[in-house]
């Protein structure tokens, strides 16, 4: 899944900005995800997901 949002948004003065997001994951446990930006890796999160 990508988004192409053309800037941040600033939701207040100590957050600069942020993008719109959704993930599905198929089914609980650890991910992790991988973070680009501008199609440069940049970093990667690990998420701990509980399916309800």
């Amino acid at each position: 899944m990508t988004f192409k949002d053309e800037s941040l948004t600033p939701l207040s003065e100590s957050i600069i900005g942020h993008a719109r997001s959704t993930v599905m994951f198929p089914s609980s446990g650890a991910w992790k995800l991988e973070v680009y930006i501008d199609e440069k890796y940049f970093d990667e999160i690990i998420v701990d997901v509980t399916q309800e």
